[in-house]
């Protein structure tokens, strides 16, 4: 039965991204903590990235590209600030 045929159905639109929160929650941990293992930063224990990068993997989690451009716009514009034509 679709949406439009249910109108009880809640799933009338696109399904919802999954998000770094959304595996937070699920893991029990912060959202942080995600964000380092999904990145495979040492400074989790093994375990618990593997946990994590398992319950991604499991919910089909992939980074949103728009956020991945945003993230390097920034790191590359860190830095001091000087004024310019003084």
């Amino acid at each position: 039965m679709t949406p439009a045929e249910n109108p009880g159905s809640r799933n009338s639109g696109p399904a919802k991204r999954i998000g770094v929160r959304d595996i937070a929650k699920l893991a029990g941990v912060h959202f942080t903590t995600v964000g380092l293992a999904l990145r495979d930063s040492p400074r989790l224990p093994r375990s618990t990235r593997l946990k994590i990068q398992q319950i991604a993997a499991t919910l089909g989690y992939r980074p949103d590209p728009r956020l991945t451009v945003l993230n390097a716009y920034r790191q590359a514009n860190k830095g001091p600030h000087y004024k310019r034509g003084l």
